[in-house]
């Protein structure tokens, strides 16, 4: 079988509903937990970012320059309800205020 050591994923879920979003979420923790695999994604998400990431890097507008490096301190594996959970919502605020202010 195949085991790539790196998945490159560029708004993997961007066109899909919210639950099937969710899934698939779900799915590619599953996938680079078992597979021991790392993943790369670029997304417009900060949620999807937070509950899939170990660390977030948040890029200011054009030119993209590196704003902030935030490391995830969310134990693995991941239920789709920490997202209710106060360090969660935190990281969520602080990024979306970040992203205001440029």
């Amino acid at each position: 079988s195949v085991r790539p050591k790196l998945l490159l994923c560029d708004e993997p879920f961007a066109s899909v509903d919210a639950m099937t979003r969710q899934s698939l979420q779900h799915d590619l923790q599953k996938v680079v937990l078992q597979g021991k695999s790392s993943a790369l994604m670029v997304t417009h998400d900060i949620e999807e970012a937070i509950y899939l990431g170990d660390r977030v890097i948040v890029l200011s507008s054009r030119p993209a320059t590196v704003m902030e490096i935030i490391d995830i301190d969310i134990p693995r594996p991941r239920d789709p309800l920490v997202r209710t959970q106060a360090y969660f919502q935190d990281l969520r605020e602080h990024i979306w205020k970040m992203l205001q202010i440029q």
